[in-house]
């Protein structure tokens, strides 16, 4: 019901309530020939994901879309459109409304993407193409700005050296703990092109200090990309996309005890 032998699908965003998920369909039978955006409900009564369906007014089959978050109440969605952050309201009766860009002063790359607002509100997390500390070269790295009490967002700045890397750094998730951030990384050392890690924010009052990135092992990660991967909010499980071959699909995990 999710994922298609034809196509691929990855990038899931989950519902604060685990029962929708919004996701990337591209080359699917049903889709158009651009990144288009789906979304499946998971059945209450048995648990399993309903067959998913493309969203009309987030698929332009002219540009690239994909989810990134969702927000607690399900109403407002950021979502990447061509290299920028968006964002679309859900309303009753008309669906998503048209995508639009977040300010000018957040979109600090050529190319940004995978933005998530915390579950406090209280900052904006993505990843762009621009450099961070001692970086000659601008890679994917991961960026954070923060809302005042009027609602205004800083100027970004980066998530810090023990994240970023020379390497490339996106995906970040902040579990609704405010403390513990997944991300996915090429750096050396990791199992293949692209692997999951974990981190924990050392300072509730610091957005820069973070303890040592450690890699989610053989159990997670592939010889190919590992991305976006995601934390109900209740812990038991992970879903994440897992590239091995040629194509992109959807994995969920149920998080060991000791993990959660």
């Amino acid at each position: 019901t999710i994922n298609t032998s034809a196509g691929e699908e990855y990038n899931p965003v989950l519902t604060v309530d685990d029962q929708t998920m919004y996701f990337v369909g591209l080359n699917r039978e049903d889709g158009t020939p651009s990144e288009d955006i789906y979304v499946s409900r998971r059945d209450a009564r048995t648990g399993e994901w309903g067959a998913a369906r493309r969203i009309p007014e987030l698929s332009n089959p002219y540009r690239n879309e994909a989810p990134t978050s969702v927000s607690g109440d399900g109403r407002m969605m950021l979502l990447f459109v061509e290299g920028r952050m968006c964002f679309s309201q859900r309303t009753a009766g008309y669906g998503w409304t048209e995508p639009q860009p977040l300010p000018k002063h957040l979109q600090i790359g050529n190319w940004q993407a995978d933005a998530m607002i915390s579950a406090d509100g209280s900052v904006l997390l993505f990843a762009a193409n621009y450099p961070a500390e001692n970086e000659e070269k601008p890679s994917l790295n991961i960026f954070i700005s923060k809302r005042d009490e009027q609602g205004r967002w800083s100027q970004p700045f980066s998530i810090g050296p023990a994240i970023n890397t020379q390497a490339m750094e996106r995906s970040p998730y902040l579990h609704p703990d405010m403390k513990t951030l997944y991300f996915s990384s090429a750096k050396p050392g990791g199992y293949g092109e692209l692997d999951v890690y974990v981190t924990r924010r050392l300072s509730d009052t610091c957005w820069t200090c973070w303890s040592e990135p450690e890699n989610l092992g053989p159990t997670i990660n592939t010889q190919g990309r590992d991305c976006w991967y995601k934390v109900s909010a209740d812990g038991q499980y992970a879903y994440y996309a897992q590239k091995a071959g040629r194509m992109h699909d959807l994995y969920a995990i149920e998080m060991p005890v000791d993990k959660r």
